[in-house]
C-alpha cells in the first residue's frame, strides 16, 4: 500500500525524489524522498484519524 501512496503523492506533487544514493535497513540501494512547499500545504489541510473516525460515525 505505501507504494502506491507514494506514488500518488507524487504524481500530485507532495514528494519528490532527492536522490537516489539511499541505502535501506536491509543494506539495499534506495531512493530518498522530500516533502514539496506544496505537499506541506496538503498536510496543513490534512484531516487527523479522529476526523476521519469521527466522520465515518456520522455516516452511518
Amino acid at each position: 500500500m505505501a507504494r502506491k501512496r507514494r506514488a500518488e503523492a507524487t504524481r500530485h506533487g507532495w514528494i519528490k525524489v532527492t536522490d537516489r544514493n539511499g541505502v535501506s535497513s536491509t543494506g539495499r540501494a534506495c531512493r530518498r524522498y522530500e516533502i514539496t512547499p506544496a505537499g506541506i500545504e496538503v498536510l496543513k489541510t490534512a484531516k487527523t484519524e479522529a476526523e476521519w473516525k469521527a466522520e465515518r460515525e456520522r455516516a452511518s
